[in-house]
C-alpha cells in the first residue's frame, strides 16, 4: 500500500490518498488535475528484528507527516490494521497506544 499526498488543482488544500498497488498510484500520477507532493510505501525493511522494528517506528513518523485528511474510513482501517499487526509483531503495541497511533 502507498499513502500519497496530492495537491488538487483548483483547490487550496491538499488531500491524502491510499493506493493498494503501484499500478493504481501510477495511473493517478498521470491525472493532470492533481500534483504529487510526497508519498510513503507501507513496507517494513531490514534484515534483523531490530532493523525492522526501527523501520516501523520511522514509517509511523512518515505517515503522520503525510496524512492531511481525505482518507475514507475503510482506508483508515487498512492502515490501522497494518500498524496494529506489526506493532504486535515488534513489541510496540503499548508505545503505539500511548501515542494514539492505534
Amino acid at each position: 500500500m502507498i499513502i500519497a499526498l496530492f495537491k488538487d488543482e483548483g483547490r487550496p488544500t491538499t488531500t491524502t490518498y491510499l493506493f493498494d498497488d503501484y499500478s493504481d498510484f501510477n495511473s493517478f500520477m498521470w491525472d493532470a488535475s492533481t500534483r504529487y507532493i510526497k508519498g510513503v510505501e507501507l513496507k517494513i525493511t531490514g534484515k534483523t528484528y531490530q532493523e525492522r522494528k526501527t523501520s516501523l517506528q520511522n514509517l509511523v513518523l512518515n505517515i503522520s507527516d503525510i496524512n492531511e485528511g481525505g482518507l475514507s474510513y475503510m482506508e483508515l482501517v487498512k492502515i490501522d490494521s497494518f500498524l496494529e499487526t506489526n506493532a504486535r509483531r515488534y513489541g510496540l503495541i503499548t508505545e503505539f497506544k500511548e501515542n494514539y497511533i492505534i
